[in-house]
């Protein structure tokens, strides 16, 4: 046990730290009156409307007093309203209804760069996709994530995309051989020959029953 003469110390140390204080707390309450009452006399009200963020730092505050430090200190906002507010930060922050389920979305960059990749390389799967990322670029990706970036832009898997490439190329060369095949069978020039060589042919048969007569 302490001595009393050191005891009666810590008692007139802390009377004179809780006067101090309590000094500064009246000053504060009389300075928001007064403030409270100036805002009253510019705007005919004495309702302050706060800012979200101003709200939340002010429940957090309060919530930390306890029930009657709340009624001594809290002159601005009721007591009532600010465990309000922080009920309504609380149910908002564990709102599930809004949060996003499942991975991240990837960056924008390595979306495109995987769309860019797959256009370019028809014959390139997810997993070959995936690889060339992660050795050639040091991008650590799956190969769902793959699939999913490329269902999400309408890419068909690598067999699907390589199909249509197939069929794009026999259709243009077939395309080329019907031209081919017209151009070759449709030749002006040779029509005009012929054409020449009858012209000629038939001027001879008609001169020859003239000579005949003569």
């Amino acid at each position: 046990m302490l001595p009393a003469t050191l005891q009666f110390l810590i008692t007139m140390i802390a009377c004179a730290i809780n006067e101090s204080m309590q000094r500064k707390l009246d000053y504060t309450h009389e300075e928001v009156r007064v403030l409270k009452e100036i805002l009253a006399a510019i705007t005919g009200s004495g309702r302050i409307s706060f800012t979200a963020d101003q709200r939340g730092r002010l429940a957090v505050a309060g919530k930390a007093l306890s029930p009657e430090e709340r009624k001594k200190y809290c002159q601005v906002v009721k007591p009532g309203t600010l465990l309000g507010w922080f009920r309504q930060m609380a149910a908002r922050k564990y709102n599930s209804s809004k949060m996003k389920v499942g991975r991240p979305r990837k960056d924008r960059d390595i979306r495109k760069l995987v769309i860019d990749m797959a256009l370019a390389n028809l014959g390139w799967g997810y997993t070959k996709i995936r690889d060339a990322l992660r050795t050639g670029l040091k991008i650590e990706i799956g190969r769902t994530t793959v699939a999913d970036i490329l269902a999400a832009a309408g890419i068909e898997p690598a067999p699907e995309r390589e199909k249509k490439r197939r069929g794009s190329n026999s259709s243009k060369c077939t395309g080329i051989r019907c031209m081919r095949a017209i151009s070759s069978a449709w030749k002006p020039w040779d029509h005009s020959a012929r054409f020449g060589t009858w012209c000629s042919s038939s001027s001879s048969s008609r001169a020859a029953p003239s000579r005949s007569l003569g």
